[in-house]
């Protein structure tokens, strides 16, 4: 069975008070999660793929809102997510 292309969502951009403290990738709909692109301690560039959530046979790609150092994946391959969880928390980088 094929399924349609992938949905990229692009997170809103974080406000100057949540940039300062890093930010949280959330699910932004109810899914399982079918791929996780990053590990903890790792480097992630503004709009790299995070996680990959497939919700309704489509897959959506959840890309990082902010440049940072990824602090937590909060989720593995298999988990089912409600729409809000956290699914990737990044620690901005204070230069």
């Amino acid at each position: 069975m094929e399924y349609p292309k992938a949905i990229q969502y692009q997170p809103k951009p974080l406000s100057s008070k949540r940039a300062l403290h890093g930010g949280a990738q959330k699910a932004p709909l109810p899914g399982v999660v079918s791929k996780v692109c990053t590990t903890e301690g790792a480097h992630a560039q503004k709009g790299e793929l995070l996680v990959v959530l497939e919700a309704m046979k489509m897959e959506n790609e959840i890309r990082a809102s902010c440049e940072g150092r990824i602090s937590e994946v909060l989720v593995r391959e298999g988990d089912a997510v409600k729409k809000g969880d956290m699914l990737v928390k990044i620690a901005v980088e204070q230069g």
